[in-house]
């Protein structure tokens, strides 16, 4: 009887062990930022305020038809690392012209707050945009 108990008391401390090993692997820890996430902005987003963490990334797609001459122009502040810049045209239209989507990835890489503002304008004009896109962002 005195082995079956030594046994169980063994078994019991084997359980407790792996319990607490499970639960220690499982758990986050203390201080750990959150997931990345990807927060998507559209034309819609103009004006507005974005809160987001380091490591998430801003994906922001606009409008453009550089068949025109037109193009976005920007400046990124360097709490931002730039990590897609693409044009893509339409598919399956089959006319020339017509308007695509540009698309930007911005990855979060410090805190801060910070507005950034892309204007809609030929390269070669001095003009200002008459359709500018501004966001402010908020890093936590």
């Amino acid at each position: 009887m005195q082995k079956f108990i030594a046994a169980l008391g063994a078994v019991a401390a084997i359980l407790i062990v792996i319990v607490v090993g499970v639960t220690f692997v499982l758990s986050p820890v203390s201080g750990s930022s959150p997931a990345a996430r990807t927060v998507n902005l559209t034309e819609n987003a103009n004006g507005t305020t974005v809160s987001i963490h380091i490591g998430d990334e801003l994906r922001i797609t606009l409008g453009e038809n550089p068949s025109t001459g037109y193009g976005w122009n920007y400046t990124v502040p360097e709490a931002f690392s730039v990590t897609m810049d693409r044009y893509t045209a339409p598919e399956g239209s089959g006319m020339v012209g017509q308007s695509g989507s540009h698309t930007w990835l911005l990855k979060a890489e410090q805190k801060g707050t910070y507005e950034i503002t892309w204007m809609y304008k030929r390269s070669w004009e001095s003009t200002a945009s008459d359709r500018p896109f501004t966001i402010k962002v908020v890093i936590e």
